[in-house]
């Protein structure tokens, strides 16, 4: 296996109850949303961009978020050939109630005071 050509990203969410909130076939982006919950007074929010593949739970319970780098390096270990595209990172999501992976492009987080039924912060989602 290559080494990482940057640092590898880790998120922790303990506490936080993530779902899936859309999936943009169209544009391939996906938004993981953890809505205003006691204790938290913040609603948080996951856009992953260029999704090419994703196994993960529809909800997740105390997720950790590891971005373990290039997709390319993990070819062998998805169940489908994947075209070399050097800009997909391959994403491992533990959460209380199992692991799930996705392999895409990059991701960002977002947290705002927005409840469940306004809109996200992200363009287009």
């Amino acid at each position: 296996m290559q080494t990482p050509s940057r640092p590898l990203r880790k998120f922790d969410f303990p506490g936080r109850t993530f779902h899936l909130e859309i999936m943009r076939g169209g544009m391939n982006r996906l938004l993981l949303r953890s809505n205003i919950k006691a204790p938290w007074t913040t609603r948080l929010e996951i856009i992953f961009m260029n999704v090419k593949y994703m196994d993960i739970a529809t909800t997740m319970d105390g997720p950790v978020l590891e971005d373990l780098g290039s997709a390319e390096q993990y070819l062998g270990t998805l169940p489908w050939t994947l075209k070399q595209d050097l800009d997909l990172h391959f994403y491992k999501i533990r959460a209380v109630n199992g692991t799930g992976y996705l392999v895409g492009g990059d991701m960002a987080i977002d947290e705002s005071a927005k409840g469940p039924d306004e809109p996200s912060n992200f363009f287009m989602m």
